[in-house]
């Protein structure tokens, strides 16, 4: 359901059909400088993209593409010029598109993967500026820092999470002009690199 509004209210929109059980949407840059959603249905196991728009007083959402990467859907992650599908079962796939064509303007091809593995049960993944991506996984409790060589993901390093790691952000958190990756556990952590 798309709702417009803020602090003072919010008034109802529209809505999307996506299948049930959807990954937490993504904003993503269209076209022409608007926004738009991409967001992955565990029911379908798609992942579908959408243009947002007004007509009027209504905030239209109109089909970008829709691809199936295979796999129930856990996480989405927006990098740079890739997207990160992270599934169940523990793999992580890099998708990717023309940089003229920006993420709505064609589907997404699929790029490197790697099996995180399923009992390290990841969760999410935070794409670093620098390149590369972390995922979390709360079985064996790690951040896991994976980069491209050769074409394919590989496991650069790996830290152990002194909790359950939940989920992370990059920011630049003490002002010197550097991004910061902080990670967050859902028992009170957090680690900052």
């Amino acid at each position: 359901h798309l709702f417009l509004g803020g602090p003072g209210g919010l008034e109802p929109a529209g809505s999307l059909a996506i299948g049930a059980f959807p990954t937490a949407p993504l904003l993503v840059p269209a076209p022409g400088g608007g926004l738009g959603l991409v967001v992955a249905s565990k029911e379908t196991r798609e992942l579908v993209a959408f243009t947002l728009g007004r007509d009027g007083e209504q905030l239209v959402a109109r089909p970008a593409w829709q691809l199936e990467p295979g796999g129930v859907p856990r996480a989405l992650a927006l990098g740079a010029s890739e997207l990160y599908w992270l599934d169940r079962d523990g793999l992580l796939v890099t998708l990717t598109w023309p940089a003229e064509a920006g993420p709505l303007g064609s589907a997404p091809t699929k790029g490197a993967a790697i099996d995180v593995g399923r009992d390290a049960r990841p969760v999410a993944a935070l794409p670093l500026s620098a390149g590369g991506v972390v995922v979390l996984c709360q079985g064996d409790r790690s951040l896991r820092f994976l980069g491209e060589q050769a074409g394919a993901l590989v496991e650069l390093a790996r830290h152990d999470f002194d909790g359950v790691p939940r989920s992370a952000t990059e920011a630049d958190l003490d002002g010197d002009g550097d991004l910061e990756q902080a990670f967050f556990g859902g028992d009170r952590r957090v680690l900052i690199f």
